[in-house]
């Protein structure tokens, strides 16, 4: 009998971070766990269809909150994010990306 793989729903800030000068300045998007409990699934369509509602919800809320919920502005103070990963929430990209 195979194991089905445990899939979780994260909620995350997120926010862009500077990647540097090069070729007139470029940026990348981070995120740090919000401190909200993760939601699990068995099944890659229920999880997927409960990140879509709980993003559209996310959306509402950061439209709410103008710029600070808008991570293309610069007084950003993180947009609520929410992602199926194969892991419990983890602070994202593990290493700071670096222009090629």
């Amino acid at each position: 009998m195979t194991r089905k793989q445990m899939l979780y729903v994260n909620a995350y800030w997120t926010n862009q971070g500077y990647g540097g000068p090069e070729e007139g300045g470029w940026w990348y998007t981070y995120g740090e766990p919000t401190g909200e409990p993760s939601t699990t699934f068995f099944n890659l369509s229920n999880a997927g269809d409960y990140c879509r509602r709980m993003n559209a919800d996310a959306d509402r809320q950061n439209r709410a909150r103008g710029a600070r919920g808008d991570i293309g502005s610069v007084i950003c103070e993180g947009a609520l994010s929410y992602r199926v990963e194969r892991h419990p929430p983890a602070p994202f990209p593990v290493l700071r990306p670096h222009y090629e």
